[in-house]
């Protein structure tokens, strides 16, 4: 996998034998419950229908990391929730027997262990970007609930305990969790989109999704800015945007609505919400996402930040608003 690659699938149990580290300007893990029910489901059916058969479940977008292994650049989604499930059949197999070679065969697939001179390593197949994620992974793969409190931590948590759930119905025996770790391992595979580059692999991520729109028009720009930044640079803009994320919570309103207020504001342009994304595409250099994409980043920061205040009630610079205040003492 270390050409562009789109004519060839990939099953689980070969995947799991790279390692992976999730580009840090992804979304958290967002998985609810019942995305992980619905794929474990879609699997077990799958099997019950043919265990010899492949069965599909989408494509990744990968890029090649420095040390040798894959950057996710998108399906971090679904890695974490296969990984989190391996977990969780892992554990079902030692309910019924500990001494099972399927769990030391689950176990290479979560962590590799790596012998130096002076000690054994442990590494993660696949390492999450949002805070506490390792750290978190590490607690699920000995059965502990992560200490971390953060949403994505908790997300990862409850598709692991679904996962268990779903094992613990219909891996009643050991022949049976055999057949399953089997399926998993062996028949379920996902197709890998790799870049010869981090630039390439997000040009290819953006393409993938601008079709189906299946992320939010912020999230495709997210994905164009870091395509016009130098890898060097990755870092600066990810701390811009994790300050207009910020605002943009506060506001309570959905990026698309922003994004067209935004460009009626600041440019004069009347835009369609469900057109938003397919215009500022058209109008890099104008929004400020070419050549430099930090003039986007800090300029809808500053959009947001005025418009939660007027929201709030005060000027778009933060004072306050004397009309509103006599509007409160007429009320």
């Amino acid at each position: 996998m270390s050409t562009l690659s789109v004519d060839s699938s990939i099953n689980l149990g070969d995947l799991f034998g790279q390692f992976f580290i999730v580009a840090d300007f992804q979304r958290d893990y967002v998985w609810s419950d019942s995305d992980v029910s619905n794929l474990l489901d879609d699997i077990t059916t799958a099997r019950s229908i043919n265990a010899q058969r492949q069965y599909f479940i989408g494509a990744v977008v990968l890029a090649p990391a420095p040390d040798g292994g894959f950057q996710v650049i998108d399906g971090q989604q679904r890695l974490l929730t296969a990984i989190v499930s391996m977990a969780a059949l892992r554990q079902r197999i030692k309910e019924i027997d500990a001494n099972a070679p399927e769990v030391q065969l689950l176990t290479q697939k979560l962590i590799d262990f790596q012998l130096t001179d002076t000690k054994t390593v442990e590494r993660l197949r696949i390492v999450p970007a949002f805070e506490g994620g390792e750290a978190a992974l590490r607690a699920i793969f000995e059965d502990r609930e992560p200490s971390t409190p953060n949403e994505a931590c908790e997300r990862l948590w409850d598709a692991y305990s679904t996962a268990k759930g779903h094992f613990a119905e219909r891996a009643t025996s050991l022949p049976e969790a055999r057949g399953i770790a089997y399926f998993l391992l062996s028949q379920v595979a996902l197709l890998p989109y790799v870049g010869v580059d981090q630039q390439q692999a997000l040009t290819v991520f953006e393409t993938l999704n601008s079709r189906g729109q299946r992320l939010s028009a912020l999230d495709l720009i997210k994905s164009v800015a870091f395509a016009n930044t130098a890898a060097t640079e990755w870092e600066e803009l990810k701390k811009g945007w994790g300050a207009l994320s910020e605002e943009l919570e506060r506001t309570g309103e959905t990026p698309k609505r922003l994004l067209r207020y935004f460009l009626l504001v600041e440019h004069g342009e009347r835009v369609a919400e469900n057109a938003v994304y397919d215009w500022i595409r058209a109008n890099q250099p104008r929004v400020g996402l070419k050549p430099d994409p930090s003039q986007f980043v800090n300029g809808f920061s500053a959009f947001l930040t005025a418009y939660s205040h007027v929201k709030e009630g005060a000027l778009p610079d933060g004072r306050a608003n004397p009309i509103c205040r006599n509007i409160r003492r007429l009320t």
